[in-house]
């Protein structure tokens, strides 16, 4: 069969594996047949770092042109459609549209929608000022009026979104301002009408279509979530990823908790605190109940990550002991009760590939303890596929055993990033090199002494020899090595 003649689900099969936007455009320009299908594909995720933000600028006035097309539009929509009517004889191009492009979009990321708006609107600035009132508006709400567009042309034009990411950044968020050095004095009011603008967004009916079948949410730290988890706890519950970053828990713990728990097939869950927080134990930053709350569904989860924060409770982790299909175990810069250690200790997860503690505070009331990780590494439910193992940054802890129980249990690790506290430990890393022939980084960190690892390091060397793998990263920084293999 020529290819000329393939049906549109082949073609759009085939299209699915291109993700360079040039190749896309020149799968457009090939016939009719291939552009009604290419374009699909091409529209998927127009404010995509892969497109310059030149081209991104031009994607807004087609996104934005839809508006005048919609019907049914409340007194306050009705203004913003006449207003962007005026704005439309002040272009020199008419608005034709061959498509239904943003019902192709399947990702909303506000930080690049705002970053693509604040640069169009500053860059046709010209023809936006001689629209009556225009100059009357502040700069924040001139793009606050058309992000705002953009997202309900989205929603009302039948978007099938799958991801809906709210990761702002800093700088581009100042470009709302004149002056950058206003930030902390005028954040604040961005904040609310940016708010403002997702809370109107999030509780439309059309919104509410487009983000039923959402797969992956994503939120920072910059902004209150609480209405926000509000609204996609009753609309999604089909989610299989969730990253939150928040430096008040206690505030939104209810409703997130709602949302994981609402899901039937989370499968990546990533909480994070703010990681400049003056103190890593108070009401803020506690994530007792969320760590709880995942005993249901515990079986659909296979990636957990924990950053910033404190568990107060002996039996938190308790609710992961039912998670046999859990892949990748992340703990970093966390404050927990010793005895949860001891529960992962009789875990079972068969099939673990990652499991990764750093910066975590063991809290045990004891001057020194024995290190409570060599019960957990003992586990043969838990090293025997274990292929990444990152245990770093604990003080007080003896580190010996468990450097003798890594070279006893693993045979198939390719990454490992380990503590040496002391120079008699140097020998155990001998051994687990010798016995993970697939090795392809290792990380040694040297928190208490000035050892220099020269020993290690002319293992390493021999041992790349013998096993004819070729070196392509050999950083030494006195208290750091960090080494990578082809």
């Amino acid at each position: 069969m020529s290819i000329s003649k393939l049906p549109n689900e082949c073609l759009q099969e085939i299209f699915s594996y291109i993700d360079r936007v040039k190749t896309l455009h020149s799968v457009i320009l090939v016939n009719r047949k291939w552009c009604q299908n290419g374009i699909i594909r091409l529209w998927r995720k127009p404010f995509r770092n892969s497109i310059e933000i030149s081209k991104q600028i031009k994607i807004c006035p087609i996104l934005i042109n839809f508006i005048v097309l919609d019907k049914g539009l409340n007194i306050k929509e009705k203004s913003i459609k006449d207003y962007y009517k005026k704005f439309q004889k002040e272009s020199s191009k008419p608005f034709r549209s061959s498509f239904n492009y943003p019902s192709f979009i399947t990702g909303i990321d506000l930080d690049r929608i705002i970053r693509a708006v604040a640069i169009f609107t500053q860059k046709n600035k010209n023809s936006l000022y001689r629209v009556s009132g225009y100059r009357r508006v502040s700069k924040i709400d001139q793009v606050m009026t058309f992000v705002f567009v953009i997202l309900r042309v989205i929603a009302f034009r039948g978007a099938n979104i799958k991801r809906f990411i709210i990761n702002l950044k800093d700088k581009n968020v100042n470009t709302f301002f004149d002056n950058e050095d206003a930030f902390e004095v005028k954040w604040d009011i961005t904040r609310i009408k940016l708010e403002n603008t997702l809370s109107t967004f999030l509780s439309m009916d059309a919104t509410k279509r487009c983000l039923k079948n959402l797969r992956y949410f994503v939120c920072d730290i910059l902004i209150d979530k609480s209405n926000i988890l509000k609204s996609l706890m009753n609309t999604c519950t089909n989610l299989q990823g969730i990253k939150v970053q928040d430096d008040s828990y206690h505030s939104i713990k209810d409703s997130l908790i709602s949302l994981i728990q609402n899901q039937t097939n989370l499968e990546h869950l990533h909480i994070q605190g703010n990681p400049n927080s003056e103190s890593d134990q108070n009401i803020e930053s506690n994530i007792t109940d969320l760590v709880l709350s995942l005993e249901k569904n515990a079986s659909s989860y296979k990636k957990i990550l924990f950053e910033n924060g404190y568990i107060d409770s002996d039996t938190a982790f308790k609710s992961l002991m039912n998670c046999n299909n859990l892949e990748i175990l992340q703990i970093k810069d966390l404050k927990i009760p010793y005895k949860n250690f001891e529960l992962l200790a009789f875990a079972e997860f068969p099939k673990l590939k990652c499991l990764s503690y750093i910066n975590t505070e063991i809290d045990t009331g004891k001057p020194r303890i024995t290190n409570p990780f060599v019960r957990i590494i003992n586990n043969k439910n838990i090293s025997s596929q274990l292929q990444k193992l990152h245990l770093v940054g604990f003080v007080n802890i003896e580190n010996y055993r468990l450097l003798s129980a890594t070279a006893d249990n693993f045979k198939n690790l390719i990454d490992l990033c380990v503590q040496i506290t002391r120079k008699e430990e140097v020998p155990l890393l001998s051994m687990i090199m010798k016995n993970c022939s697939m090795m392809k980084q290792i990380r040694l960190v040297n928190p208490l002494t000035s050892y220099n690892f020269k020993e290690f390091k002319d293992f390493i060397k021999e041992w790349s020899l013998e096993k004819g793998k070729k070196i392509i990263r050999f950083d030494d920084y006195g208290l750091h090595v960090h080494i990578e293999w082809e």
